[in-house]
């Protein structure tokens, strides 16, 4: 795998990274905010080391102990709780995502450190060409998912689920987000595209998940032993649709999920500026993608609720969750997040779900972070 990341008039320097040149090239800095970016919400920090919630078997940050150490000496984690072993940054972002029900790869893994890191620091052989075109003159880094036929959609039917419309989504919008259903999985068809409309992953929602919570609610499609999964924090879901809103608007709305971004195009239509993280945290990857092509005046998180009534110890919590999330990136735009303060919401709805409306009254009464 080749990486474009530095280039100068007439030449090109192709890097070809081995996984230890990565490992070792990583700065403490940059590995608090690989795991930060894992939805990790507290570190300590020792002369010698990082200590970090056991995220590695836990998929419920809140509830891990802080036991997972990560050494500046040697460049490893060590899990001294239920895991009980040493391993790298790869294999912990490959286990987190395990135990969220989204498999993630070695190559998906390393791909997704590869998207934190500034290129400049690293150890690589180069290869030089000729004939650069001017766009290679700027200094740059770029990652493209892997693509997948999209024909396999056609496997599919094309019904809106029943469910969903009850919730309130339009068939319209349904059908422009490719959405299909499947007998033999038993579940709701979900493709997701890259900017330039290409397929780059589907998920499945299983809807045996509330008789069966083994069953995950939430999963890559597998089908013919072949998994259609991708990076999830190397992507916006439902950029493809919202990004012209987003360009003239300058400004993007991140939800959690997928259902979230429909309900808003099904209330907004073609001014939906929505899309969807999947996931309780924001990558830097996927704020790139934002700016990339956009003048972005400000960003609008807009995640689930996770409390019962405001003014608790449970919303104080959450608050300071979405405030350090939002602070994170203020050197990019304006950040703003959404929190339920007029009780509007039951606990684990986005800001979407109670109707138009309701959603209109909680972003006028966003909170601003500086």
């Amino acid at each position: 795998m080749e990486y474009n990341i530095g280039f100068s008039d007439g030449e090109i320097e192709t890097a070809f990274l081995d996984s230890k040149t990565i490992i070792n090239s990583l700065q403490p800095e940059q590995i608090k905010e690989i795991v930060m970016s894992l939805g990790v919400d507290r570190y300590e920090e020792t002369s010698s080391a990082y200590i970090f919630p056991t995220i590695c078997h836990n998929s419920d940050v809140q509830e891990a102990s802080m036991k997972l150490y990560y050494y500046f000496n040697n460049h490893v984690f060590v899990c001294y709780t239920e895991c009980n072993d040493a391993f790298t940054i790869f294999t912990l972002i490959m286990r987190v995502k395990q135990t969220r029900g989204e498999p993630c790869s070695y190559s998906e893994a390393r791909d997704y450190v590869l998207s934190y890191l500034n290129y400049n620091t690293l150890v690589y052989e180069t290869k030089r060409y000729e004939s650069v075109t001017s766009k290679y003159k700027k200094r740059a880094s770029y990652y493209q998912l892997p693509e997948y036929s999209s024909n396999v959609m056609n496997c599919f039917i094309a019904v809106p689920p029943l469910s969903w419309l009850k919730e309130g989504m339009t068939p319209e919008a349904i059908q422009e987000y490719n959405i299909r259903c499947s007998l033999s999985h038993m579940g709701i068809i979900i493709p997701h595209y890259d900017l330039d409309n290409r397929l780059v992953g589907i998920r499945i929602r299983n809807m045996q998940h509330e008789q069966n919570t083994d069953i995950p609610k939430y999963c890559p499609l597998i089908m013919e032993d072949k998994m259609y999964n991708h990076s999830l924090a190397m992507n916006l879901y439902g950029y493809n649709l919202s990004y012209p809103a987003i360009h003239s608007s300058h400004q993007a709305i991140l939800f959690e999920g997928e259902k979230s971004v429909i309900l808003h195009r099904s209330y907004f239509g073609k001014n939906s500026n929505a899309v969807a993280v999947c996931g309780s945290n924001i990558s830097k990857p996927q704020i790139d993608l934002l700016i990339k092509k956009n003048r972005i005046d400000e960003i609008v998180i807009a995640f689930d609720k996770e409390f019962e009534e405001y003014a608790s110890d449970e919303c104080d919590k959450y608050f300071d969750k979405l405030y350090s999330l939002a602070k994170r990136y203020t050197n990019y735009s304006k950040v703003s997040f959404i929190i339920d303060q007029k009780n509007l919401l039951r606990k684990k709805d986005s800001p979407i779900d109670r109707g138009k409306e309701t959603f209109v009254s909680l972003l006028e009464n966003r909170v601003m972070v500086n």
